[in-house]
């Protein structure tokens, strides 16, 4: 797992994307999760833990991301996730940056 912000991404050359998870690779590692883009810290907090969750439960990487986003997706929709700014607490929107930010890479 590769939560720092935009760890899946890099410079494109001929042989794909020369990035972060390109290293795991060559070192031997089957499959990284990685970031496309700046996880806001919150729908992240969420998010990250959950796929773990699904995963030691005995779910492939595939579908224990996939229930994670699926499960933070819905709270996004009811309302339930919320930062504290100087302006008082703000609901997040359902928007896909906010719970579509995690690839995984390699096998499920």
């Amino acid at each position: 797992m590769l939560s720092a912000c935009r760890s899946a991404t890099g410079q494109v050359t001929g042989d794909g994307i020369a990035g972060l998870t390109r290293a795991f690779f060559y070192a031997g590692t089957p499959s990284v999760v990685a970031t496309l883009w700046d996880l806001a810290d919150e729908p992240a907090r969420r998010l990250l833990p959950a796929f773990y969750r699904e995963w030691l439960a005995g779910r492939d990487k595939a579908t224990a991301q996939r229930d994670a986003q699926l499960a933070l997706l819905a709270a996004l929709r009811r309302g339930e996730v919320k930062v504290e700014t100087p302006l008082g607490e703000v609901v997040l929107p359902e928007h896909p940056a906010l719970w579509d930010g995690l690839v995984l890479m390699g096998e499920p």
